[in-house]
């Protein structure tokens, strides 16, 4: 009788943690598969890739030249290199690149059919974007590395380690200069860094203002030498990512 009881419940808890994990298996999925739809008016108002006109994983497999499978294919393609972009994930951007070629063997649709005719600028907008990034790279990889030096120090000086201040301010520095690099080869304030981690993906614009603002306030802070680690601490956690 114990045993019958005991292999009850043991049927009943492998059923439970079965189920769970069937409703684990079709949540992921259903987020995987979220379509990101957008419209020409919405992109002139973004510009981002979310926005493009037509949806991702929409394509209709019973028309394979329609613009609603064309449209899921080009926006799918520019969604790999965006999110590959913004994670910092360098060694693969470059095979995510073929979005350039969103139209390549199918121009002679997406130069007369209706809707694909008023979706072009907004696809060819992103892709001259794509191209300026590539061109863009070998700058940038120098850049985003002092960016994640300066970032990483600046999270760290947060804990009231004068070392890691003053190191957070030599790299804060650094960046300044190497993002002034990269402005005289046209690199613009909306420009989205790569992220990586805990640091995340943001605009030149957004870095310059944090980091002149970091430096305004650890200026200060480094001049007073607090005498306490605890008031030390207190200073510079007013100086981390999170407050500038």
């Amino acid at each position: 009788m114990v045993n019958h009881l005991n292999n009850a419940l043991m049927k009943k808890d492998f059923l439970l943690v079965s189920f769970s994990a069937l409703l684990l298996i079709f949540s992921c999925t259903a987020a995987d598969g979220q379509k990101v739809c957008g419209s020409p008016e919405k992109f002139k108002q973004t510009h981002r890739w979310q926005d493009l006109p037509g949806c991702t994983d929409n394509s209709d497999f019973s028309n394979q030249t329609g613009a609603r499978t064309l449209m899921s294919r080009a926006k799918g393609q520019f969604r790999d290199f965006f999110e590959t972009w913004e994670k910092g994930d360098i060694d693969h951007i470059r095979s995510n690149s073929g979005c350039t070629a969103y139209d390549f063997n199918a121009q002679d649709y997406w130069n007369s059919d209706p809707e694909l005719v008023g979706a072009k600028p907004a696809y060819d907008e992103l892709r001259q974007k794509v191209q300026s990034y590539m061109e863009w790279l070998p700058t940038i990889q120098d850049l985003w590395q002092r960016y994640f030096y300066a970032m990483t120090y600046i999270g760290a000086a947060k804990e009231g380690d004068m070392t890691y201040a003053n190191e957070a301010v030599v790299m804060s520095k650094a960046l300044q200069k190497a993002i002034a690099k990269a402005q005289e080869r046209n690199v613009p304030d909306d420009f989205l860094m790569p992220g990586n981690g805990t640091i995340p993906a943001q605009t030149i614009g957004e870095i310059k203002t944090k980091i002149a603002s970091y430096l305004g306030q650890a200026t200060v802070h480094l001049r007073t030498r607090p005498t306490s680690t605890m008031q030390s601490g207190n200073l510079l956690r007013n100086c981390s990512p999170a407050n500038v």
